[in-house]
């Protein structure tokens, strides 16, 4: 099971390096600038964005009406191996949305250590009150999923823009 918002990829290619930039250089946009203000984007039908080099990238989708907080940003490295080409890619959140996320669920993973050990277990009766006991454990779910479910389906599909690309 995976805690955090962090994949890594590896797939193999045909293609010599030099073909897969050329591809995914004529694919992705050249990024302005990666940014959350409309102005700084291309104005192109690209959906995704990115720099390339010569032998890696840094990839991700093109913002969709200021929809990017749990985008997937895609850093690769591109090996050359005999008749092949290896492709390593680290899909990773921006570095923000981490630091957001350890402040909100920091605090909830503390109240459900310690809560259970507060409980009078003498006096427990189920009540309305005692149900309330629930909300952190249930906001703890519910950040995991925020964090993680946007994330995973963003980077599968820019993985799979990705191999689409390359072949």
């Amino acid at each position: 099971m995976k805690y955090l918002p962090y994949n890594y990829y590896e797939f193999e290619s045909n293609l010599t390096p030099r073909e897969i930039k050329d591809k995914l250089v004529k694919n992705i946009s050249e990024v302005v600038k990666f940014s959350n203000l409309s102005a700084f984007q291309n104005n192109d039908d690209y959906f995704f964005q990115g720099i390339i080099k010569s032998d890696s990238f840094i990839i991700c989708r093109k913002i969709d009406r200021r929809k990017d907080s749990f985008r997937a940003i895609l850093s690769g490295k591109i090996e050359s191996k005999s008749n092949k080409s290896i492709i390593k890619i680290k899909a990773r959140l921006k570095w923000p949305i981490y630091i957001f996320m350890f402040i909100y669920t920091i605090p909830l993973v503390f109240v459900c250590l310690v809560m259970p050990f507060k409980l009078p277990f003498d006096e427990f009766k189920f009540e309305l009150i005692n149900f309330m006991i629930l909300i952190p454990y249930a906001m703890l779910f519910f950040s995991y999923l925020l964090f993680n479910i946007p994330f995973q389906e963003d980077s599968k599909n820019t993985i799979e823009f990705i191999k689409n690309t390359i072949r």
